[in-house]
């Protein structure tokens, strides 16, 4: 049913999402070219396949403990970490994109929840190396191979927190003053997402990002994505069907929600971007 969901929910996403060339924000349009436009390259980039090839080619098994909405491909909680890796990780645009966003707007303090193998971490970290990354996981083993990717990058700007966010996240916002870019990756329901946004909400910058990861995973998450964009206080959402991105902006006189594809889809535009 996620599957069908997902496809029939793109159909919709298609028709209704602008290119950039429908695009009159400046802001937008920066975000564009330097957030959207993965083009650019960077050693960081030849160390991180070589370590995504490793993984995706490693054999080892260990038993997960997932304490969110779980995972589509497996049921079981014995996993590889090579099934693990071609599940739970990005797609490569998706992480440039991280990686731009914190080499963009220079966040110093990066929250994330779900760390996972610890790749989007990774990108985040070294896409602004000034800037503090607190990742949440709650899957013990997990973060074991997670902290291990960590030491293979020597990433000193990366503090890993393992246990339920439930309990290691009011934690972890008490002990920190403001936060500017948050990653939601770790709980694929609606309640808790927005549980977790709710506690963060008094801890972000004036001038935060959000991504949302998933948005269009199953129909709960989705209804967790419009219920943000409607009732929180963000000034721009960015729909990019795998994952949205909300901007607080003091600039931005208006509140905007707007839809963005990839033009080459669009067959009466060419894109500069969504490689």
């Amino acid at each position: 049913m996620s599957k069908l969901y997902s496809i029939s929910e793109f159909v919709k996403f298609y028709f209704t999402a602008k290119t950039q060339y429908a695009v009159h924000s400046p802001f937008v349009y920066e975000m564009i070219e330097k957030v959207l436009d993965t083009s650019k390259h960077y050693y960081f980039d030849d160390h991180m396949q070589f370590l995504l090839a490793k993984l995706a080619k490693n054999p080892r098994a260990i038993t997960t403990t997932d304490l969110g909405a779980g995972s589509r491909v497996h049921a079981s909680k014995t996993k590889s970490i090579s099934q693990i890796s071609k599940s739970a990780v990005s797609s490569q645009w998706q992480l440039k994109c991280l990686f731009n966003l914190a080499q963009t707007y220079k966040p110093r303090r990066i929250l994330e929840l779900g760390t996972s193998l610890g790749i989007s971490a990774l990108h985040f970290a070294n896409g602004y190396k000034e800037s503090k990354v607190i990742s949440l996981e709650g899957d013990p083993q997990i973060a074991a191979l997670a902290q291990e990717n960590f030491n293979e990058f020597e990433a000193k700007n990366i503090q890993l927190v393992v246990g339920n966010f439930d309990d290691t996240l009011s934690q972890v916002l008490s002990s920190v003053d403001e936060i500017d870019m948050v990653f939601l990756d770790g709980n694929h329901r609606k309640a808790p997402t927005l549980q977790y946004l709710d506690l963060i909400l008094p801890n972000l910058s004036s001038e935060a990002i959000v991504i949302v990861d998933d948005i269009y995973w199953s129909p709960e998450m989705n209804s967790a994505w419009k219920t943000i964009i409607e009732h929180y206080a963000f000034d721009l959402s960015i729909d990019l069907f795998h994952f949205g991105i909300l901007f607080r902006n003091k600039d931005i006189l208006h509140k905007q929600n707007i839809k963005l594809i990839n033009s080459r889809l669009k067959p009466m535009h060419r894109s500069i971007f969504f490689p």
